[in-house]
């Protein structure tokens, strides 16, 4: 079942709305997120999606690079795993979480700042499976589900690994001399 921007999704944090969008899908679904590298590329946002908790754990290491995800397909319905409500420093300061458990598929392609591709595949989508944590102040009526962060089972496999992009150090000169091109053989750079 491939959903499209206006799909229509139950997620299990507000059963009462049936096949309606819930709140947090809504606001992810009115605007796609872009990460150009560009000053403030939708930070302001991003802020109104995520936690304080979760958001350098999504900029971290993202300034020079475009990042680009898409989701494809949901492979099963999401289920709520776990809700817990705790009080923080004083009676009147509720928090509430929620554990869902999301099957989809998607894709994501992560580009260095030269345009090269060091992370995924953008036409292949993956298969999926995370526990995503939603935290909302509920003390505040006006206050919207927020992402927490993401629980990794340890029987998760590992990630594939990032391609990084290096200099490959040129000849060392003193601001005195002039470069001269090597004689022969063109000088050709070796790569791991």
């Amino acid at each position: 079942m491939a959903h499209g921007p206006s799909r229509s999704t139950a997620c299990g944090i507000f059963p009462d709305q049936g096949t309606n969008l819930c709140p947090l899908h809504r606001q992810a679904d009115s605007q796609p997120l872009r990460h150009q590298g560009s000053p403030g590329s939708d930070h302001d946002r991003l802020h109104t999606l995520v936690t304080e908790n979760c958001f350098p754990d999504m900029v971290w290491d993202i300034k020079y690079k475009t990042v680009r995800w898409n989701f494809v397909e949901s492979l099963e319905p999401p289920q709520v795993v776990q809700v817990r409500c705790s009080s923080l420093l004083n009676q009147g300061n509720t928090y509430g979480q929620v554990t869902i458990r999301m099957h989809t598929r998607q894709t994501l392609a992560i580009y260095d700042r030269f345009g090269r591709l060091m992370y995924g595949q953008e036409d292949v989508p993956k298969d999926v499976l995370e526990y995503v944590v939603f935290e909302k102040h509920l003390v505040n009526p006006y206050g919207s589900w927020r992402m927490h962060g993401k629980i990794i089972p340890p029987w998760a496999p590992p990630k594939q690994p990032i391609h990084k992009t290096v200099m490959i150090p040129g000849p060392q000169m003193k601001p005195w001399e002039e470069y001269e091109e090597p004689q022969g053989e063109a000088h050709k750079p070796q790569l791991a």
